[in-house]
C-alpha cells in the first residue's frame, strides 16, 4: 500500500513546480506518515501481526525509506525517475511558453520553435508555422524529450553520478541550449576539460564562455549562463 502511494505522489509531482513539488511533498508525507502510524497501530491489534512481524512481506518499506522516497519525488523527475527537476524548471524560466510556432531568435523560420523551445516534435519531425500547442501537451513534449534525447546523453559526462541534482539540473539546462553532445565536442573544449577533471569550483564561471559573444541572443545567453553556474554552485 505504502508502495501505491509513493507512486501516486511521483505521478502527483510532475504536475508541480519545484516550490510546489516542495510543499506538497511535506502536506503529503504529514498525511501518510500518519495514516502508516494508524495502520501499524490497527495491525498490531490482529494476530496477523505476529506473524508479520516475523515474515514482512516482500512489498513493505519503512518509513525511513518512504522519506527518502519522498524527498527524491520532489528532486527527480520524468520516466526515469532521473530527470532533475531544477533544471526543467530552469529551462522554462529561460525558454518561455509559446503556443504558436514562431522564428528561432538566430535562425527565424529555418528553425521553427514552439512551446518550451522546442524544436522537434515527438516522432522527430519538424513544426511549421502556424502550428499551435497546449501547455500540458508543450510539458510532456519537454519532458519526455529531455528524458529520452538528452538525459542519456549527459549521463555519459565523467563524474555524472557524483554530480548532485542541482548540478546536474545545470547541465541539463546548458545541454538542451547548446546540444545535448556538447561534451568532448568542437567548441566545448573548456567546459569539457573542467567536467572531466572534476573541476567543478570553475564551472560557473567557464559556463559565462559559451554566450555567442557579438550576437543578438549574447546578453540573454549571458543571463542563462549565470543562472546555470547559480544552481550549479547551489547546495543540495
Amino acid at each position: 500500500m505504502i508502495n501505491a502511494f509513493v507512486q501516486m505522489l511521483l505521478a502527483l509531482q510532475r504536475l508541480f513546480t519545484t516550490k510546489l513539488r516542495f510543499v506538497l511533498a511535506a502536506a503529503v508525507a504529514s498525511l501518510l506518515i500518519g495514516g502508516m502510524l494508524f495502520l501499524s497501530w490497527s495491525e498490531a491489534q490482529s494476530p496477523a501481526a505476529i506473524s508479520n512481524t516475523i515474515t514482512p512481506t516482500a512489498s513493505s518499506i519503512s518509513i525511513d525509506e518512504f522519506s527518502k522516497e519522498l524527498k527524491r519525488a520532489s528532486i527527480y523527475g520524468g520516466k526515469s525517475g532521473k530527470l532533475p527537476m531544477k533544471g526543467v524548471d530552469l529551462i522554462k524560466e529561460f525558454e518561455g511558453f509559446f503556443p504558436n510556432a514562431y522564428p528561432d531568435s538566430l535562425w527565424g523560420w529555418a528553425v521553427p520553435t514552439i512551446g518550451w523551445g522546442a524544436t522537434q516534435k515527438a516522432d522527430g519531425s519538424h513544426w511549421h508555422k502556424g502550428d499551435k500547442i497546449t501547455l500540458q501537451q508543450a510539458d510532456e513534449l519537454l519532458e519526455s524529450q529531455l528524458d529520452e534525447d538528452y538525459l542519456p546523453k549527459l549521463q555519459d559526462i565523467p563524474h555524472w553520478e557524483e554530480m548532485s541534482a542541482n548540478q546536474q539540473g545545470a547541465m541539463l539546462s546548458f545541454g538542451y541550449n547548446v546540444g545535448a553532445n556538447f561534451y568532448n565536442a568542437s567548441g566545448f573544449k573548456t567546459i569539457s576539460s573542467a567536467l572531466k577533471e572534476k573541476n567543478w569550483k570553475k564551472i560557473p564561471q567557464i559556463l559565462t564562455l559559451y554566450r555567442n559573444p557579438g550576437s543578438i541572443v549574447e546578453s540573454g545567453l549571458l543571463r542563462r549562463r549565470k543562472a546555470e553556474g547559480r544552481l550549479f554552485s547551489e547546495v543540495g
